[in-house]
């Protein structure tokens, strides 16, 4: 049950936790009645949550009776409004954990009320603490439960926290290096290069790798450009697929084993006179961003997911205006090499890709002296012409 998405989750499942006497442990936990509406019972319920969320997430089932810390029966709860309870939890644990945690409510019909799973999602901005009626302390989990940190584990989350951040930045330099340069699956012909990177933070804590040679036919796995097609390939790193020109100009994309996507294009850029269509690779992320996110919830994969656009080997490049838009304004050609954004964090998969990225094509467009992206609206609609 703990491998499936919430949504997936049936009466069957939780009559398995039953019958195969699964206990309470580090990420499962049984209740056979809702946290009520009293001060001790709201923090008892947001240290639970907490707990989940700073050690390796996990769930919270209300409606099953337990003897010893294993299930014994399905004891449904009476609701009439299942969506305004759901509501109240979900008020508590916004406004009682400090920094905010993800984490799902949904409510399974049965025949004699209702069970309600909360799932909550292993974090990378640990330690939470609850802050609700004046408490403020920090939990954790082990098989046996939940516990209050002492200062020194308090002490290496925080260090974790600043380790995970500091790695993932170095990394991300060493591969935009990499993409300038010419230690590349696939080097592109000297010129402009366009960069996409994804880096799921669960990636760290893995195991081992993932199975992301299951994915190289995958029709979602295809390069930012592909006018003619896409060939994808297996090679050392793992899973790996492109697209090309005769004069040698390619887009590919790289999936690793630890699943890290790297996308990147030579072909959407004009060399002839040296433009940047930024309208095109606005278009182009809107529509390829969310091919790539559901290639990791394929793999099982996990949000937070951070995200780095660059540009490369774009000294001297003009922006190719939309006259219909910007037919006043005549920015002028780039004077630096590279145009590194900014990371975004993508912490739900279901997000509007254009909310997601108008913030880092906005810098881009600020580097030729344009406020923001026609291309985009605030809603991270798509405006501009198809």
């Amino acid at each position: 049950m703990l491998s499936k998405n919430l949504h997936e989750i049936t009466i069957a499942d939780l009559d398995e936790l039953i019958t195969g006497a699964i206990p309470e442990g580090k990420q499962i936990e049984y209740k056979q009645i809702l946290p009520g509406s009293s001060d001790r019972e709201r923090k008892e319920f947001l240290s639970d949550v907490s707990s989940f969320a700073n050690t390796q997430g996990g769930y919270l089932i209300y409606g099953l009776k337990e003897t010893g810390g294993r299930p014994t029966a399905i004891e449904p709860i009476s609701c009439n409004d299942t969506d305004a309870e759901i509501r109240r939890m979900d008020s508590i644990i916004l406004s009682g954990v400090e920094p905010r945690i993800k984490h799902e409510i949904r409510s399974v019909a049965h025949s004699k009320g209702h069970i309600f799973l909360l799932r909550i999602e292993q974090s990378w901005s640990i330690p939470h603490r609850v802050i609700f009626g004046g408490h403020d302390k920090f939990y954790a989990r082990t098989s046996a439960g939940k516990y209050q940190l002492d200062t020194e584990e308090l002490r290496k989350m925080f260090t974790f926290s600043l380790t995970i951040n500091k790695e993932v930045e170095k990394l991300i330099e060493k591969m935009r290096i990499g993409v300038s340069g010419d230690k590349l699956p696939m080097t592109p012909k000297d010129g402009p290069r366009f960069s996409l990177h994804l880096i799921p933070l669960e990636s760290w804590r893995a195991l081992g790798s993932y199975d992301v040679l299951s994915i190289k036919d995958d029709h979602d796995f295809i390069p930012i450009s592909h006018p003619t097609g896409w060939t994808p390939q297996i090679n050392f790193e793992g899973a790996f697929t492109y697209s090309g020109t005769a004069d040698g100009r390619v887009s590919y994309v790289q999936i690793y084993r630890n699943a890290i996507i790297e996308a990147v294009d030579a072909l959407g850029f004009w060399t002839d006179d040296k433009t940047i269509p930024l309208a095109y690779f606005e278009k182009q992320l809107l529509e390829m961003l969310p091919k790539y996110l559901r290639i990791y919830e394929k793999l099982g994969i996990s949000s937070p997911v951070v995200g780095y656009l660059s540009f490369h080997r774009v000294n001297d490049y003009k922006l190719l205006v939309n006259p219909r838009t910007l037919s006043s304004h005549s920015p002028p050609a780039l004077n630096v090499s590279s145009l590194y954004l900014p990371n975004f964090l993508i912490e739900d998969f279901q997000i509007t890709s254009g909310k997601m990225l108008r913030p880092s094509f906005n810098m881009v467009w600020n580097a030729f002296g344009i406020e923001e992206t026609p291309n985009i609206d605030v809603d991270g609609n798509w405006i501009g012409s198809n």
